[in-house]
């Protein structure tokens, strides 16, 4: 399942060297895997979070379009994933 909106990811473009902030929307959901891609489909950084819905990257990306795939079980323990496009500048 894959739904664009569940994932904030601020601001969009992000200025190089500006930190990469994104959340979940639904507050209930506080553990997720979480990676960044490039266009190529290599993994840039990946990452588990716990206890909090809010990541913070303070990381510089080159100038390009990054891919943040988010995992997690639901409350049924289906594993759903999120997709979001980012652009650094």
């Amino acid at each position: 399942a894959k739904n664009e909106n569940d994932v904030i990811l601020f601001p969009n473009p992000i200025e190089q060297g500006s930190p990469i902030q994104f959340r979940l929307n639904d507050p209930d959901i506080a553990q997720f895997d979480y990676q960044i891609l490039d266009m190529a489909g290599k993994v840039i950084v990946m990452g588990s979070v716990i206890d909090q819905n809010f990541v913070e990257l303070d990381m510089i990306l080159s100038v390009g379009v990054y891919t943040l795939e988010i995992r997690y079980e639901d409350y049924l323990g289906d594993e759903v994933e999120l997709q979001e496009k980012f652009m650094i500048y």
